[in-house]
């Protein structure tokens, strides 16, 4: 009696542990599957994070970019600002560049956007404040003059002071003549094959070609005063030597760094106005060589622009 009592025991204990082994196989699955879904939102929070941050510092970069083209007039303390900015950028940029950061790097990258928009808010001040400056100084120079016209003593002290505010705003003219520096943008070099019939076609292929055309806009300038300006043109080869224009002014300026530049040719034109100019030559050879034909341009000792047109 007790083996029969026990065999009808056995499945009941057999279906009891089944029971128990599923019910904990479902509870693990639910436990994994809550821990999947919290991993796959923490992961969504930090990349949302990490867009954020990275649009951040792209409206910054646009603000800076726009008010170094506004004003290049730039002193010892923008200067410094300037590298300063740059090098802030670029610590923040390669800090985003990684696909995942942690909280650490995530905290690290708020703080260095919360700085540069700071750096970049004192910038502004200061280009005003140095535009403010140079009004100021120039009233204080023609002040000086009328003072000029005293007693010796006081003719004495005034010239120590004229001499002073002279000195300054030499430095200021000298800031102003760098912001007042234009640039070219826009750039635009073809390949033409002149057909028989005289009509122009586009091409890269270099033994099609007859000339280059070359194409730039001269951007606007608050600052630049109207009158004669001087646009040195560096045309250079495949092979790295400097193209020749025919008939062309070519010859050598000093850069601003106190670098030798040769050129291909010195375009004269008079700058008289707000807008945008436009400007185009074509440069003519018997033959064209495969390659890189590069362009560059320097205006007031400073190169304000660079294209590549490459010829196959």
């Amino acid at each position: 009696m007790t083996t029969q009592n026990n065999k009808k025991l056995i499945p009941a204990v057999i279906i009891s542990l089944l029971t128990i082994s599923l019910i904990g196989s479902w509870a693990y699955f639910l436990a994994q599957e809550g821990e999947t879904q919290e991993v796959i939102q923490e992961s969504e929070q930090e990349i949302a994070s990490h867009e954020d941050l990275k649009l951040e510092l792209r409206i910054l970069e646009d603000e800076f970019k726009s008010l170094q083209k506004d004003s290049d007039g730039k002193d010892v303390l923008i200067n410094a600002k300037d590298s300063l900015i740059i090098n802030k950028q670029n610590e923040i940029k390669k800090l985003l560049s990684k696909n995942k950061l942690s909280q650490n790097e995530v905290d690290k990258a708020k703080s260095l956007i919360a700085s540069l928009k700071g750096e970049i808010v004192s910038y502004k001040e200061q280009i005003v404040l140095l535009q403010n400056e140079n009004s100021t100084l120039k009233v204080q120079k023609d002040h000086l003059l009328v003072q000029n016209q005293g007693t010796i003593i006081q003719r004495d002290s005034v010239k120590r002071k004229l001499k002073i505010a002279k000195e300054e705003i030499v430095e200021k003219d000298s800031l102003l003549n760098t912001a007042s520096t234009l640039k070219a943008s826009n750039f635009a070099i073809e390949g033409i094959k002149v057909r028989n019939s005289g009509k122009e076609v586009e091409t890269v292929r270099s033994r099609r070609v007859n000339k280059l055309r070359v194409s730039f806009d001269i951007d606007k300038n608050e600052v630049t005063p109207f009158g004669p300006k001087d646009l040195y043109i560096c045309l250079y080869k495949p092979n790295g030597h400097l193209a020749k224009f025919n008939e062309s002014e070519n010859g050598s300026i000093t850069s601003r760094t106190g670098e030798e530049i040769y050129y291909s040719d010195q375009l004269a034109f008079n700058y008289n106005s707000r807008d945008k100019i436009p400007v185009a030559f074509d440069w003519e050879q018997e033959n064209f060589e495969k390659g890189d034909y590069r362009i560059v341009l320097y205006q007031n000792g400073y190169k304000v622009g660079e294209s590549v047109k490459t010829l196959k």
